[in-house]
């Protein structure tokens, strides 16, 4: 009797499995390099300025507008930051309770919580935690509100959405600064008036597994959304970017 021979299925089946795991290899890492060219793909210091938009928009919503830059005492001195007034909207009760807003940012009893910085002002990319705890080692704060006359925050006053007539989405309200020198209590941010704003850019981890490092600056638009704005970005339309009213062509359409 002769042997019937079969075809070799295992290793049939062994060649179109190595080939469905490349190409669903190949389409994450098309996929990826799209996110980060386009700037959606979200490291961790991405999350807390999204964290920092969502109470912002929540502090809107329980007060009909955004908090002021800073509340300034009866001379207009600047005493609290608005980093400060949006504590409760960042699950941070107990630190507001502490907070006594009867006297200055730095004063003998407001000084003492300056080390107690929470997570969410910090990047993680540029700071380190202490051990077993959610604070960092420093208390200066990398997100930094736009100040100025047409910017999305205004000196001595709040603001409300209904301001913005440029598209909320192309109009920056909080950046990242890389040489943080700010204390997150300080009523201290950037000034647009005095001239053009620099954002060089930051180097930040990636934890995707296939890349080490991106390079950028991570802003806030005024509707919320994180982006990664390129250093090559042109001064131009940063100060576009700044208007809440300028009437500017978004980037996406230039």
């Amino acid at each position: 009797m002769s042997t019937i021979r079969l075809p070799n299925t295992s290793r049939s089946t062994e060649f179109v499995i190595i080939v469905l795991i490349v190409i669903v290899l190949v389409s994450f890492v098309w996929k990826a390099s799209q996110l980060i060219e386009t700037g959606s793909y979200h490291p961790h210091c991405a999350n807390s300025l999204k964290q920092i938009g969502l109470a912002l928009h929540n502090y809107h919503e329980a007060n009909g507008c955004f908090p002021p830059p800073y509340i300034a005492d009866q001379n207009g001195t600047p005493m609290h930051s608005w980093r400060v007034l949006l504590l409760p909207y960042l699950d941070e009760h107990e630190l507001f309770a502490k907070y006594d807003f009867k006297e200055p940012w730095n004063g003998p009893h407001n000084s003492k919580l300056a080390n107690q910085m929470p997570v969410w002002f910090g990047c993680p990319d540029q700071k380190v935690r202490l051990p077993g705890t959610r604070q960092w080692t420093t208390s200066t704060t990398n997100y930094l509100a736009l100040v100025g006359p047409r910017a999305a925050f205004q000196a001595g006053r709040p603001r409300k959405r209904s301001e913005f007539k440029d598209d909320p989405g192309f109009t920056l309200m909080v950046v990242e600064v890389t040489d943080p020198e700010v204390n997150w209590m300080e009523p201290r941010d950037i000034d647009v008036s005095k001239g053009p704003v620099s954002l060089t850019g930051a180097v930040h981890k990636r934890d995707n597994g296939l890349w080490s490092t991106v390079t950028g600056t991570y802003v806030m638009y005024a509707d919320g959304s994180v982006r990664l704005l390129p250093s090559t970005t042109p001064a131009n339309m940063i100060r576009g970017l700044i208007t809440i009213d300028g009437g500017e062509p978004h980037p996406k359409n230039r």
